[in-house]
């Protein structure tokens, strides 16, 4: 499936983006050291739950439930997704059962607010109705995906993460496919220039976290995780038009400058999205092939997730859009 994403975007025309390799070998000669991978360990920071030795299952449910939430923070600016992996850390911690299949297939919407919403409250002394509505509005479809997550375990798993990890055999692209089809809430496509584009990633990045969790070891063990595409979110593009190695047009510019929400779907969307995985697997090469640094397109993603992380407050904003799969 990632041969499908990389395929899809890596045909398309572009009108409203380009990516300019010259920026891109400008800025690897003048911060090399900041183009290194970061070790699968450093997965496990501070706001995760990841105890792959004592707690392989609840561990691996605990990436499928993150991964199924993780989306479009952008509605509530308040909230992080350190805010979202910390509190169902938290929620792993306290109560592990609250991650047993049964109890997800069943959840309310009322109770999956309830644990996002626990452990960050010292974060907001002016309290959190100020972003509790945009946070609610996409509460409903959160805690439908979450019910998914726990219904397909059931029906297809025995209620066990680890047996759909298994299924894999050590293989990224097959765990891929096989999130895919047992999870319908993961499935990320987009029509563009009257062709289906695939970008999955929601799919990918559980496939990326199961490998960082476990350290690429025992159930992490993936061989071709290299066969997968980089994660098409809003912080990567954000980054990689910071750096100038993506250049929106004028009218491009403008939308995303203003903070003008961007329809899901529509020809602007898309190319963000396309150009990105674009970008990020022209990068890789280059990395290769001039510069003798070697990365999967994961562990690029990685780089730039957190580059992009750690320079929020100098970044000219990411573009809005309204979405269920980033």
């Amino acid at each position: 499936m990632s041969e499908q994403v990389h395929r899809s975007c890596c045909g398309l025309l572009f009108d409203a983006i380009s990516i300019d390799m010259e920026a891109a070998a400008r800025q690897i000669r003048e911060h090399p050291s900041l183009w290194r991978a970061i070790p699968s360990g450093n997965w496990a920071q501070s706001y995760h739950f990841c105890e792959p030795e004592d707690f392989p299952e609840l561990t691996a449910k605990y990436i499928l439930v993150l991964d199924a939430l993780n989306f479009c923070f952008w509605t509530a600016p308040e909230y992080e997704y350190r805010h979202l992996a910390g509190a169902l850390k938290k929620q792993a911690q306290t109560h592990p059962e609250w991650f047993a299949a049964e109890s997800l297939a069943r959840l309310s919407q009322e109770d999956l607010t309830q644990v996002l919403l626990s452990i960050y409250e010292q974060d907001f002394p002016q309290g959190m109705e100020s972003f509790l509505p945009e946070f609610f509005a996409q509460m409903e479809e959160r805690s439908r995906l979450v019910r998914e997550v726990g219904l397909q375990l059931l029906r297809k798993w025995d209620g066990q993460c680890l047996n759909l990890i298994r299924a894999a055999k050590g293989s990224a692209v097959v765990l891929v496919d096989l999130v895919l089809e047992s999870f319908p809430g993961f499935r990320d496509y987009a029509v563009y220039q009257g062709k289906q584009i695939a970008f999955h990633k929601r799919a990918q990045i559980f496939v990326g976290d199961v490998w960082g969790a476990f350290h690429g070891h025992e159930l992490g063990r993936l061989e071709d995780l290299d066969r997968l595409t980089c994660f098409a979110d809003y912080r990567v593009p954000q980054l990689l038009r910071s750096l100038g190695i993506l250049k929106y047009s004028a009218q491009l510019s403008e939308l995303v400058d203003s903070k003008t929400v961007i329809a899901a779907g529509s020809s602007f969307e898309v190319q963000i999205r396309a150009a990105t995985v674009v970008a990020v697997e022209r990068l890789r090469e280059l990395l290769a092939l001039e510069f003798g640094i070697k990365l999967s397109s994961v562990e690029l993603d990685w780089v730039l997730w957190e580059r992009g992380e750690s320079s929020l407050g100098t970044l000219a904003p990411h573009h809005r859009t309204l979405t269920m799969f980033y």
